[in-house]
């Protein structure tokens, strides 16, 4: 999860005196992110099993961006975002252990400002994660465990960035995280999520 000394860091710099960075092209931002969601139902592959609903979910994204190419239509960023979800496995038998996943991508974003203060952005990019899935263990009675894998990673999406000032702005965004099948509370191959947080400008 994001840890408490690179946010205060972030702000700490996010507000530091203009003089500090007197006529310095803003080329580089990081945002911070944060969700609150549920994971669905899901039935364990060959087995009698049901993984319950998991509510809340936590979720926190680090991203990282820098400014490459500047266009009159946009601007060209490369980003690096870390992400990680939690999520517990309440179950119909015995269990222990979550569907959490935690990615790491490399990609490049859009940004397109549509007024002063809004810009809306579209993110592509691709790296790896580690994503857990279900296993049963077989003593009696039964007992339902999560194992970890790590697996390839696809991400998209887009958001909006709304400017307060020269250096913080709020942002949204929702991203889908795609990779194998079945893991991490997914009945299928995709990982959306719908975040919110802060952005930093430098």
């Amino acid at each position: 999860m994001t840890k408490p000394s690179l946010s205060l860091c972030v702000v700490a710099l996010a507000f530091l005196p203009n003089g500090a960075k007197a006529q310095r092209a803003q080329n580089f931002d990081i945002s911070l992110m944060w969700a609150t969601a549920s994971l669905p139902v899901q039935t364990v592959p060959a087995t009698g099993v049901t993984i319950y609903n998991s509510w809340p979910i936590s979720c926190c994204s680090e991203e990282f961006g820098y400014q490459v190419a500047r266009a009159s239509a946009g601007t060209l960023w490369v980003e690096y975002a870390h992400l990680e979800r939690g999520g517990s496995i309440p179950a119909s038998i015995p269990s222990s252990g979550n569907r959490a996943l935690e990615t790491q991508t490399l990609g490049i974003r859009w940004m397109v400002p549509v007024l002063a203060r809004l810009s809306f952005f579209g993110i592509a990019g691709g790296g790896d994660g580690d994503f857990t899935y279900p296993r049963i263990l077989a003593v009696s009675p039964p007992y339902l465990m999560s194992h970890s894998t790590t697996h390839g990673v696809f991400a998209w999406g887009g958001g909006v960035d709304v400017r307060l000032s020269k250096r913080v702005s709020i942002r949204g965004e929702v991203r889908d995280l795609v990779s194998g099948k079945n893991l991490s509370g997914s009945k299928g191959v995709n990982h959306v999520l719908i975040m919110g947080g802060v952005g930093f400008h430098f």
